[in-house]
């Protein structure tokens, strides 16, 4: 990767527009277009685009979250590839109206990485999201998948 310093500013950027659930209007500037997104967990077993993944935060944080989300950005690392890794901590209480059962007003820390792959512009063409969908659903209280 040609401009390091600019790829990793666009990836951390895009990175905090999407965990504060600003949507895919706010991330879409740091994509590429028909980015690919990928993750193991059954909530997004159905998404298989960046632009997929940032619209369902925004709409799950709303109507599940509500009042009680936010992260941290713990740390970011690169190889000379060009990919790069994000790792930070999602705090999400469920305080909305939906979800599986009612609000249950608990709190889950829930570890989560973002693994970023550029296209020849310096914009997101490829996410993978590494997480554990089981724990953060028994830290809310939550039924098992």
């Amino acid at each position: 990767m040609d401009n390091m310093k600019q790829w990793l500013e666009n990836a951390t950027q895009f990175f905090h527009k999407c965990e504060s659930a600003k949507g895919w209007d706010q991330c879409k500037q740091y994509v590429a277009p028909n980015a690919v997104f990928e993750c193991q967990s059954g909530t997004y077993a159905d998404v298989h685009t960046i632009e997929g993944y940032a619209t369902k935060i925004a709409e799950v944080y709303y109507a599940v979250f509500r009042d009680g989300t936010d992260y941290e950005l713990e740390e970011v690392t690169h190889n000379d590839k060009g990919t790069i890794g994000l790792f930070g901590t999602s705090i999400i209480k469920h305080t909305g109206p939906e979800g599986p059962v009612a609000p249950t007003g608990k709190i889950a820390k829930s570890h989560f990485a973002y693994f970023l792959s550029p296209d020849e512009n310096g914009k997101v063409a490829r996410m993978v999201k590494v997480y554990d969908e089981a724990q953060t659903r028994s830290q809310l209280g939550w039924p098992a998948k």
